[in-house]
């Protein structure tokens, strides 16, 4: 069944302000924020303040480079099950398990060469650093 176009104009929706001074841009979020209570904040104050809190919390914990917080990442995802502590057992755990599709074993075996040359290398950098 055809849509009814209506000939009324839809009426615009409210805008809601930035909740810092001076703001031009619209709110598209309210956020908890400390001594503040509950505010409304554009998508680039949003970013700041999230920024800010990742900065406080990697100073605290001791997050000074990259190094030190891609292991963090790494420990917190092991912790819920996301990572396996070795990926070289990993695959060969895959490459032992009976009747699976055939690409399952070829990337196993691709997986591990890589592994083993050790093409999975960390690229360092300083927080802030862009690459």
């Amino acid at each position: 069944m055809p849509r009814i176009k209506s000939v009324f104009p839809p009426e615009p929706r409210p805008t809601i302000p930035c909740g810092h001074d001076g703001c031009p841009h619209p709110a598209v979020l309210r956020r908890k924020l400390p001594g503040a209570g509950m505010v409304n904040l554009c998508r680039g104050h949003d970013l700041a303040h999230a920024q800010a809190e990742a900065d406080e919390f990697c100073q605290e914990h001791g997050l000074t480079t990259r190094a030190a917080q891609r292991e963090y990442r790494i420990e917190r995802m092991r912790s819920f099950g996301g990572i396996k502590a070795d990926p070289i057992a990993y695959w060969q755990s895959v490459l032992s398990t009976p009747n699976l599709p055939a690409i399952s074993y070829a990337y196993a075996n691709e997986a591990l060469s890589a592994l083993r040359r050790g093409k999975r290398e960390v690229v360092e950098r300083e927080p802030g650093e862009e690459g």
